[in-house]
């Protein structure tokens, strides 16, 4: 089990950074150039172990996928050219994988089985599986929602009418999927907006997706998939977001982040830096990336409260949010949260656990919690990420308020979504050692 050693920060060693590609992205663009019936060129794919479970278990399915680092010919079989695997399928700790692989497999002729690591394996698939079997799915999982996940074939699928009870781009994908297959209208209405990679990307594939307010709806059955010829993956605005902490902390400090993924959907971590006072510039702005310069100024002593809207934005980076409030002074509180609790580890008892051990008042909320932040310095620490990643990732920006030096323990995870995390960090000026 890693660990990880950082010092205090010192001084900023560069101010532009490119982070790896976006691993939201990245998987469902593997998944809809298999499903097409050509070559597909992927460009910047993100080689995060996540990803890397989501290629393999495609070429297990009968998918030839040529590598060249992070360009990908994936040669497509179709929709209905998927064959069965010799095994089951390694999901490893990716619930993305898990959750979009389940809701297009549950359509296939054959049976397949979804494992995932001891942690992917404790995370509860109930609110997947509940729309996907009153759509026909034959599923069966341990005690009802865990993995394995043994998925049979079914004759056909109907189509649905489902209303989340919580926002999930995963599980609104999951349904899409299976809703290619389905006989009729499949519609899938969210409390608030999720993220809208799915039917963006289906609609960039030829598949005539409706979306009315809070609702995306598709026809089905689908007859065939168009993927572009070549797909380029942007960078992760949810990678970078660590580093945006840098300049909201250090005086007379800009960073530009290059070519990041930006969307309604993904922005939630710039309205926040926003709401802290801090500047945000967009240069270089297409329908889906930009790049994006962060300047410090000094930080508002309000006190924040994260719209529901905003906080389904940013869910991924809630944990870096966190450490954001902290190092102001003033509160911040985060409601509407409660889909934290279900990912990589119980992710708002995490924030609560790391932000005590760091010197901060919490108070935790079955959907969130309020933390009162301070500018003052924190002690040496040592804390422990739950083996989540996201979770460890911010726990090392911590050093840019630390007096002594911050152990993270528990951070072999950080490769399922950033692989070049170290070296980044090193690359701006951070003082880290691993040990293994």
């Amino acid at each position: 089990m890693a660990r990880i050693t950082v010092h205090p920060f010192l001084k900023l060693k560069a101010n532009t950074l490119k982070v790896p590609g976006d691993k939201s992205i990245s998987h469902r663009t593997l998944l809809l150039a298999a499903l097409g019936k050509s070559n597909t060129i992927v460009h910047n794919l993100l080689l995060g172990s996540d990803v890397l479970c989501t290629k393999e278990i495609l070429k297990q399915l009968g998918v030839s996928i040529i590598e060249d680092g992070t360009t990908m010919q994936v040669t497509g079989v179709g929709l209905r050219g998927l064959r069965a695997a010799s095994q089951d399928l390694q999901c490893g700790n990716s619930g993305t994988a898990m959750r979009l692989l389940t809701g297009l497999l549950c359509a296939q002729n054959f049976q397949s089985t979804l494992i995932g690591d001891s942690s992917l394996s404790n995370r509860p698939m109930k609110r997947v599986l509940t729309p996907l079997q009153s759509m026909g799915a034959n599923i069966n999982a341990r005690q009802g929602e865990y993995a394995p996940l043994v998925i049979n074939p079914v004759t056909a699928l109907r189509a649905i009418q489902y209303q989340l009870p919580i926002a999930s781009a995963q599980v609104k994908s999951a349904i899409l999927f299976a809703g290619l297959y389905a006989t009729g209208t499949t519609s899938v209405t969210e409390p608030l907006p999720s993220r809208s990679h799915t039917e963006e990307m289906l609609i960039d594939c030829g598949v005539p997706v409706e979306k009315n307010g809070s609702q995306v709806s598709l026809l089905g059955p689908v007859e065939s998939l168009q993927p572009p010829k070549e797909w380029t993956v942007p960078n992760d605005i949810s990678s970078a977001a660590f580093f945006m902490m840098l300049p909201t902390i250090l005086p007379n400090t800009t960073m530009t982040f290059l070519n990041i993924s930006i969307s309604p959907s993904r922005n939630g971590i710039l309205e926040f830096l926003t709401k802290l006072g801090t500047s945000v510039t967009i240069l270089k702005k297409t329908e889906t990336t930009a790049d994006v310069t962060i300047s410090f100024s000094k930080l508002t002593e309000a006190p924040i409260s994260l719209e529901a809207r905003t906080v389904a934005q940013a869910i991924d980076e809630i944990p870096i949010i966190a450490m954001m409030a902290a190092c102001r002074n003033g509160t911040t509180t985060i409601r509407n949260a409660q889909e934290l609790r279900v990912k990589e580890s119980d992710r708002i008892a995490k924030i609560v656990e790391c932000l005590q051990a760091f010197g901060f008042f919490v108070r935790e909320f079955p959907d969130g919690f309020l933390v009162e932040g301070s500018e003052k310095s924190i002690p040496p620490s040592t804390v422990n990420s739950g083996g989540d990643h996201r979770i460890a990732m911010a726990c090392v920006m911590m050093a840019t308020r630390a007096s002594g030096p911050i152990i993270i323990e528990d951070t072999d995870a950080i490769v399922t979504s950033y692989p070049t995390f170290l070296q980044d960090a090193r690359r701006l000026g951070f003082e880290l050692y691993e040990d293994r």
